[in-house]
């Protein structure tokens, strides 16, 4: 389906114009994942005051709880204004991929629909540009929290032991190298065959759907459920190979970053 696609370079012009929504959903991402640190330092930094010889502060207690409290409020406050800004800024890419591809369909001759399936068509006009919705609405928060969150966490374990710090590493190492295995040509080529699968389903239940009045008239339920049946059975062996080339590595990086091997 390459060839439905618009010119090159069409994803960049579609996000160029939201360069600002980007900056302001990264910023306000990366204050409210350093500001879910805070409850977390407030914990130890109290633990050191209640639990060291003599009396304590009071007033430096009251600070930390205080100010554990007000990262809570402002990562609550900046995540979710964050992921508002990625849903709409969703929205309105998704509509102008959308209308690119109408206005990219509306010249191609009438012809090419002949030699290409309808439901290979809906999927990619519909379900092929909704799934660029966890790319934007939600991949870039969560990257930036992936990286913030643990960089601040090394900054501050590093003053706390480096020692002890170098060894928590060793289980991240472990997951990171699991990678690669996940970008192999095999999974590679189980992927595509995933979304060959897909569109085939699409593609017969479309044909059924539209045919149902010839059908209803002269019979062939039996040939076109058969065909419907086939593509749901072809599909079913593909995500079975699929689900088990990714396991073992999935199970892998999870057990790698799982709190008690961790600990």
């Amino acid at each position: 389906m390459s060839d439905i696609r618009p010119d090159s370079g069409t994803v960049a012009g579609l996000l160029r114009p939201h360069a600002g929504g980007f900056a302001a959903l990264v910023v306000l991402q990366v204050i409210g994942a350093v500001a879910c640190l805070a409850p977390l330092l407030a914990v130890a930094e109290l633990g050191r005051a209640l639990l060291s010889p003599g009396p304590a502060d009071r007033a430096h207690v009251w600070f930390v709880v205080l100010t554990g409290v007000a990262g809570l409020l402002v990562r609550l406050l900046f995540t979710s204004a964050s992921s508002g800004i990625g849903h709409l800024l969703d929205g309105q890419v998704q509509l102008a991929f959308r209308r690119r591809l109408a206005a990219h369909l509306g010249r191609v001759p009438i012809g090419w629909f002949s030699r290409r399936r309808t439901g290979e068509l809906a999927k990619v006009v519909g379900e092929d540009v909704s799934a660029v919705h966890p790319f934007i609405a939600h991949t870039p928060g969560e990257l930036i929290s992936a990286f913030v969150v643990p960089l601040v966490s090394l900054v501050y374990l590093f003053t706390v032991d480096w020692r002890l710090t170098l060894i928590t590493l060793v289980p991240v190492l472990l997951a990171v190298a699991l990678v690669p295995l996940m970008m192999t040509p095999a999974r590679q080529r189980e992927q595509r065959e995933f979304d060959t699968a897909m569109g085939r389903i699409a593609d017969s239940a479309v044909e059924f759907v539209q045919g149902i009045a010839v059908v209803k008239a002269f019979g062939g339920a039996g040939r076109t459920h058969r065909k419907f049946l086939t593509a749901t059975d072809g599909f079913a062996d593909t995500f079975l190979r699929w689900a088990r080339g990714l396991a073992p590595i999935a199970a892998g990086m999870q057990t790698a970053l799982a709190p008690p091997f961790v600990l």
